[in-house]
């Protein structure tokens, strides 16, 4: 955590210090050792929030690209439920930047609970995950636009991982580029947008989402003859925002 509240105003992790969590209230310490970041803790027990993901270099560095009265910004649902979101844009949009394993069951909670919500993963997580990366830069010329890749969808990899999100995806390589990743699922190849951080950032600063980003438009096909029923399928093409 990277906030709390001192005489109720956000603080920054100092020495000895001592503040109050700003979901549940409770007691929080500072860490402030040699080797991890640092951060807030609770005292003796887990975080609060359920959500929470220990932080990391890639987060804070992510985190700072953004004005400060951005991060760390509590969400209450109607129910009285708090979150805290990574980044909360002035518009309403939340960034989550995921670096760890995320089931399944807590992606839909998450995309349910925030709606107005996009993804940045950390694709360096698993050296499987970098063999991945390899594999878009290999096919970076063959795109229908110098800015999209395409990619076979049935190799094991990253995305597979997010198919099922209903939210955009941005994979970071930590190079100078994020990929975006439409959620789509049955097609026989997909594509990833190259998008440069600094465009990406600069959308996010001013309220939207860079303009390059593609979506699918669906378009129905008949199956071939002798095709297999594993094989049937809908055609996809591309349309730009």
């Amino acid at each position: 955590m990277e906030y709390a509240l001192v005489g109720g105003e956000r603080t920054t992790p100092q020495r000895n210090l001592v503040g109050q969590c700003p979901i549940c209230r409770a007691a929080v310490t500072t860490k402030c050792g040699e080797v991890r970041i640092w951060h807030w803790a609770h005292k003796g027990r887990k975080h609060c929030d359920l959500w929470h993901e220990n932080e990391t270099e890639w987060h804070r560095s992510w985190k700072h690209r953004f004005p400060a009265a951005w991060r760390e910004t509590m969400v209450q649902s109607v129910d009285g439920t708090r979150h805290v979101a990574d980044i909360k844009t002035e518009t309403g949009l939340v960034v989550e930047f995921q670096h760890s394993h995320l089931s399944t069951v807590e992606r839909r909670e998450r995309e349910s609970f925030y709606d107005n919500l996009i993804w940045v993963v950390d694709g360096r997580r698993l050296k499987r995950d970098l063999d991945f990366f390899a594999q878009i830069r290999f096919h970076e010329r063959s795109g229908p636009r110098q800015d999209v890749v395409p990619f076979n969808w049935r190799v094991p990899q990253i995305t597979r991982r997010w198919d099922e999100s209903t939210k955009l995806v941005f994979l970071d390589f930590h190079d100078d580029h994020v990929w975006c990743v439409p959620p789509i699922t049955n097609v026989w190849r997909k594509y990833a947008t190259k998008i440069a951080k600094e465009e990406f950032v600069s959308a996010l600063l001013a309220g939207s989402l860079p303009t390059s980003i593609f979506r699918y438009e669906h378009v129905e096909s008949v199956p071939q003859r002798g095709l297999t029923p594993a094989w049937y399928g809908a055609r996809k093409t591309l349309t730009w925002c």
